[in-house]
């Protein structure tokens, strides 16, 4: 049944309906149900709007919800490559070319103001280099899933993964962050004169996904920056592959803290910090060794105390060093196993202690950590919606979005029929020994579990 048009309401669901919701979502992915959701319109190019212009507004805005609200993601799946028909087609969801929105919200001037708070809105493509570059021949760099031309054979695979003809410029579209240390802060011009609500005038923009750089985005305009940044690149000789694209920040001194990858051998996560006024990162644990696998992972967790690094069972061929062959992630990725179980690391961040507790729990993945906090017993909380193997990343192939050719009844019939499909979020409570300075930590209880 749609619930389009329906009156909102609080929808509640406990623990103790895990069992029904789970039956509930299986039956569904069986009878084909998925059919209902309007999934072409998610995947349409998104038109500009450089405005701003403002919105219709319907009810009211509290004055101190004033400030800037930004929002990056996926806007443009086919690009026409001349006019002869051939074009370049977004394979999968995550790798769609970036757009990034502004939502301003004003506050009357004065409190005696008729006009209330008022909403402008302004979006920009972040990829026309990149698309231009495309158009010129320039092969497909780094991705998420975009797999290369089949027409290409080894000898072609061997020259593009060593020419330097390769698309330069990186699809940054899975999250924006203002001001962040070690990288430029340019002062810039509000579009009020004023911002009295709960944020301050951003000074710099910065777009990331799961690698090494950023792009820095003009806050106003949206107009994307020349070139992408490295870390490297500032001049801190820190180097790394890999990152994931959502880090944590500490709500207090605003400081980010994020790890760094190297590929090799021996890989290695770095755990750092960046301060505004910082000409370099300050790495406050390296963490590498037995059973420390190169991994694909998307985000962290950040307590008050403590930084977290889950290693999910998302491992990499050659310690990473696969993906310069096959230059998108979701094809490095080795085959699930059960007993590569999900190992954590948790960092000191405010006394140089480096790692202060190591633990595993059952093999897994997660996209999105959920919140992480902590008791006056000592006791580390961490939550993420968990998923028991790496299947659930091939649900967003645009073929399978769109059951183009049956692939999404394909998909999800297969899925379905897999015991333990379901992906839940999940509540861990982590026993942090202070002096723990090898071998794991007791085992992680889970608090909770409901389905998603």
């Amino acid at each position: 049944m749609s619930c389009f048009g329906a009156t909102a309401s609080a929808f509640e669901r406990s623990v103790c309906d895990l069992a029904e919701d789970s039956q509930a979502t299986v039956q569904n992915w069986e009878a084909g149900n998925f059919d209902e959701w309007p999934n072409e319109a998610g995947l349409e190019a998104l038109t500009e709007e450089r405005g701003p212009v403002k919105l219709r507004t319907i009810g009211e805005i509290p004055a101190w919800a004033a400030g800037s609200l930004y929002r990056t993601g996926p806007g443009v799946y086919s690009v026409d490559l001349d006019d002869s028909g051939r074009s370049y087609d977004v394979q999968h969801w995550f790798d769609g070319l970036g757009h990034v929105h502004r939502f301003e919200i004003v506050a009357p001037k004065s409190s005696d103001s008729s006009e209330g708070t008022s909403v402008w809105y302004s979006s920009r493509r972040q990829c026309d280099d990149f698309i231009a570059q495309v158009r010129a021949g320039a092969t497909q760099g780094f991705s998420f899933a975009q797999r290369k031309d089949p027409c290409i054979g080894l000898f072609g695979k061997v020259m593009s993964s060593f020419s330097r003809k390769m698309v330069t410029t990186k699809n940054l579209q899975v999250t924006v962050s203002p001001d962040v240390g070690v990288y430029p802060q340019d002062s810039v011009k509000p579009l009020i004169d004023t911002v009295t609500g709960h944020t301050a005038n951003v000074k710099s923009l910065w777009a990331a996904t799961d690698n090494a750089y950023v792009r820095q985005i003009d806050p106003i305009t949206l107009e994307p920056g020349p070139k992408c940044l490295t870390l490297g690149d500032m001049g801190t000789e820190f180097a790394y592959h890999s990152s994931c694209a959502h880090p944590g920040r500490d709500p207090k001194t605003g400081d980010y803290f994020n790890y760094g990858l190297k590929f090799g051998r021996v890989p290695t996560y770095s755990i750092y910090q960046l301060h505004e006024g910082d000409s370099k990162p300050r790495v406050i644990a390296d963490i590498q060794g037995p059973g420390v696998a190169a991994a694909y992972m998307h985000s962290c967790f950040l307590s008050p105390s403590y930084f977290v690094l889950c290693i999910p069972s998302s491992h990499l061929a050659w310690n990473g060093l696969k993906l310069l062959w096959n230059l998108n992630i979701i094809d490095t990725i080795l085959p699930f196993k059960e007993s590569q179980k999900c190992r954590w690391f948790v960092v000191d961040r405010h006394h140089g202690r480096g790692v202060v507790g190591r633990f595993e729990t059952p093999a897994g993945f997660f996209f999105h950590s959920v919140n992480a906090f902590e008791d006056d017993e000592g006791h580390l909380f961490c939550e993420m919606v968990e998923y028991p193997n790496t299947d659930i990343m091939s649900s967003f192939y645009c073929n399978v979005m769109l059951d183009k050719n049956g692939s999404g009844k394909s998909f999800w019939k297969s899925f379905a029929s897999k015991p333990g499909n379901m992906g839940a979020l999940r509540r861990y409570q982590f026993d942090i020994n202070a002096e723990l300075t090898s071998g794991l930590g007791p085992a992680p209880k889970l608090i909770q579990s409901r389905a998603t």
